[in-house]
């Protein structure tokens, strides 16, 4: 159920796109870990992660909130595997 701190976006990755509904209070790294397992991505992979259309290519700080980064300015995520961590 939707309410007031809640945080509606679309992640886009290389294996879809899905809309996640988020706490506005949710750091942009609780994203990336459940977009990833979502879409099948091992866990030991690297992302990057940009949102759109505000600053389309700049990488979001993982360790921020949602609402830290004006989320009222964008609702599509952006998701890209860039390969292992190893």
């Amino acid at each position: 159920m939707h309410n007031e701190k809640d945080l509606e976006l679309i992640v886009q990755s290389s294996r879809g796109s899905k809309e996640f509904t988020f706490l506005r209070e949710a750091k942009i790294a609780d994203v990336i870990a459940t977009a990833a397992k979502t879409f099948g991505f091992s866990a030991s992979d690297i992302f990057s992660h940009r949102a759109r259309p505000r600053n389309p290519g700049q990488p979001l700080q993982a360790e921020r909130t949602l609402v830290l980064i004006s989320p009222l300015r964008w609702d599509r995520f952006s998701l890209t595997d860039v390969g292992s961590g190893v």
